[in-house]
């Protein structure tokens, strides 16, 4: 089981573009110093979503 979840990260990590990178995968992204790396900030605990 360990073995095919190491397999999956790998895969996630060295193989699978990603569209948020810029269709590089996330190694690349971060081996590289041209394309700016996206930060997502998390939305304040305390504000409360809804529809006005």
């Amino acid at each position: 089981m360990a073995k095919l979840v190491k397999q999956s990260v790998d895969k996630y990590n060295e193989i699978r573009p990603h569209y948020s990178c810029d269709m590089l995968t996330l190694n690349q992204m971060h081996n590289q110093d041209k394309v700016e790396i996206k930060i997502y900030k998390k939305l304040d605990s305390n504000r409360s979503v809804g529809i006005q």
